[in-house]
């Protein structure tokens, strides 16, 4: 569960912050006036798998062949790399 930290204790404290989200894990909800404006959460390094990329692609709408041909013709204009 996130801490709720107004941005007047957040900005005053930041480095310690962004200290506790590093180390501890921990996520703080940045207030305004009392109303939530922005979250802070820990890093965490993407995950996505070559899986996941298939299934993404595969669900992209198919190029038409208009697309398809000035592509083609961009690729054949391009220099080679020797």
């Amino acid at each position: 569960m996130a801490t709720h930290i107004s941005e007047t204790e957040a900005a005053g404290s930041f480095p310690k912050v962004m200290e506790l989200a590093r180390d501890r894990g921990e996520s703080f909800v940045l207030e305004r006036g009392g109303e939530p404006i922005c979250e802070l959460l820990p890093a965490t390094a993407a995950k996505f798998t070559g899986a996941g990329l298939a299934t993404l692609l595969r669900a992209l709408p198919r190029p038409d062949d208009a697309y398809l041909a000035l592509v083609e013709a961009l690729a054949a204009r391009q220099s080679s790399i020797a």
